[in-house]
């Protein structure tokens, strides 16, 4: 499956707010490509983690069209 070309997407272009690119930047997430691409397990480990952050990330992977993509790499 190719990546869809809203992937490049900086998380600074997304309509997040200023502290949930602030924390994704600190988990080292600057785009959407960084969020499908993301080792998930791993990312639960960083000290920056919360369910309230990843319910986030769903939500604008859900906005971009780009849920079902993230879903099938799980």
């Amino acid at each position: 499956m190719q990546p869809q070309r809203n992937t490049i997407k900086s998380i600074q272009e997304t309509d997040l707010t200023p502290e949930y690119k602030d924390q994704s930047e600190r988990m080292g997430i600057t785009s959407l490509r960084d969020f499908l691409y993301a080792d998930i397990p791993q990312l639960r480990k960083h000290p920056e983690f919360t369910m309230l952050w990843y319910t986030e990330l769903l939500k604008v992977l859900k906005a971009e069209n780009l849920l079902d993509e993230f879903q099938a790499r799980l």
